[in-house]
Parts: C-alpha cells; structure tokens; sequence
C-alpha cells in the first residue's frame, strides 16, 4: 500500500512490511488515522520531507525490493529511501497479493481470501520446493543488491539506507555506517520475557495492539536514531537504550498501545 504525506519537497521514501506500514490497521480505510508519533511519519517531519511510504502487510523481500526498483526513475538527488527488509523464508506466492507471503504450511488459511487450489499450492511449496539454504541465499543476495543500489542512488544523491526488520546478512555487511540489531530486537525487547511474548500473539481473535509492533515510545527512539543515522553518519543502534520489559498479558502500559490494532499475526510471522 503507498501513501503519500506532503509536507515538504524533497521525499523521503519507505518500503518495506509491517514494521513500516503508515497508519493502524490492515484494512483499506479511506482517511486513516495515522498518529503523528508513528517513526516513518515523525522522521519525515524531522527531515522536512514529504513520506512516501511503499509498504505492505507480511510482504516478502522480493516484492519490497521490486517496489524500490520500479521506483528508480522517480528519486531525484536530496531524496531519501530507507529499505526496511524481511525475513529471508517469506515467499511471494501471487503477484497480485503480496501480503500472502508469510503464510507457513501449517497455517490456517481459510481466512486469507484465496482459493483451495492456491491454499494447496502453497502446501506442496512447503512440503517439496522449500529448504533453508534457498533462503539464506537469496537473502544474500537480496543485501548484495542493496547495496548495489546504495551506490547507484549516491551517484543520483539520493541516500538510502538499508534498516533490516529481521537478520543481517552472513557474507555481505551492510554498506556505511554500522546498524546493530534489527526492528525485532526492539519489538521483542518489550515483553517481560519469551513466554510474554508468546502469550500475547497466542490471545484468540487479539490482534498485535502496537502500531509497526512497537511502542509508542520506541517509535520516537527510531526516529530519533534514525535521523542522526541520516544527517551525520551516526551507527544505528537497534538494541540498547530501548523501552524494554514492560508488556505482558497481565501487565500492559496502555499509553504505549495503538487503540486500533494492526492485525491478528505473530511478529515472527509479520
């Protein structure tokens, strides 16, 4: 989904999953309510830059970096793109719904709008095409195109960086200022510990009540991090300095939760 805030010239550009989606809630709303706090719309008023925001639901690599990629042409230099990537095992399974790409073999699918055939497809993917190592590899080669297109957009002066959602590569390290830690270390950092975690993704009909499964507090951390990141070459930090602990069935701080929740999935699988 790609929304567009116009604030300022030039753009900032996000694409990536859930982590980055602009707004609270999966549905198609005509007049979302995005909440001014939220990491990708505050950095865009920090760096005085209109958001464009190219990001979907349990969407896959391919399709994120498909979507930087059609959009080349469009970068004009002092833009800025951030990639936010994600896990490695999504596969984007149909072209035209790309928010199916997290679905594992033994997920209940009867309520993702497709077919039995597709369902079935799906199934005999995971059952005899699927392995680690494919995975692995492609995610290598997906970092190794970032930073190609790192340099190809520094030639343009445009500067993109790569915020990684779930692992880093083995082989080939991000290119510039070093990033330690990824969006999930954050986002799991903020229950009191695994089994919280667990419990919380495990409520029936219950979806993930933070928006971009982050606090509100973490989210102006991000941005704040993020920005320095940007303007002066700062290593971005992914894993200290954090609201962490705090979330708990039992124990919620609800001033740091989204009153309109995102959807029902696990952040492993989002």
């Amino acid at each position: 989904m790609a929304i567009t805030l116009k604030n300022h010239t030039p753009s900032l550009y996000v694409f990536g999953d859930s982590f980055s989606v602009v707004g609270p809630t999966k549905n198609r709303t005509p007049n979302p309510i995005i909440p001014d706090w939220q990491w990708n719309v505050s950095l865009a008023k920090r760096l005085r830059m209109d958001l464009q925001s190219i990001a979907e639901f349990g969407t896959s690599n391919d399709w994120i970096l498909l979507m930087v990629t059609k959009r080349l042409h469009e970068f004009k230099s002092g833009d800025i793109v951030i990639v936010q990537t994600t896990e490695p095992q999504r596969y984007w399974f149909f072209e035209d719904n790309p928010s199916i790409s997290n679905v594992g073999s033994g997920d209940d699918m009867s309520n993702e709008g497709i077919s039995t055939e597709q369902q079935t497809a799906i199934k005999l993917y995971w059952k005899y095409l699927h392995t680690n190592d494919k995975d692995q590899l492609r995610h290598e080669a997906n970092y190794a195109y970032l930073n190609t297109l790192k340099w190809l957009c520094s030639n343009m002066g445009v500067k993109l960086i790569i915020l990684p959602g779930f692992s880093l590569p083995n082989l080939f390290p991000i290119a510039g200022p070093a990033i330690n830690g990824t969006l999930q270390t954050v986002s799991l950092g903020e229950f009191v510990d695994k089994r919280a975690g667990e419990e919380w993704y495990s409520r029936p009909n219950t979806p993930d009540q933070r928006l971009n499964h982050l606090s509100q507090h973490n989210h102006k951390i991000i941005s704040e991090r993020l920005f320095d990141h940007i303007k002066q070459d700062k290593d971005l930090d992914l894993t200290t300095g954090y609201l962490q602990k705090y979330l708990s069935v039992a124990t919620q701080k609800t001033e740091q939760l989204n009153p309109e929740p995102i959807q029902h999935t696990m952040i492993g699988d989002e």
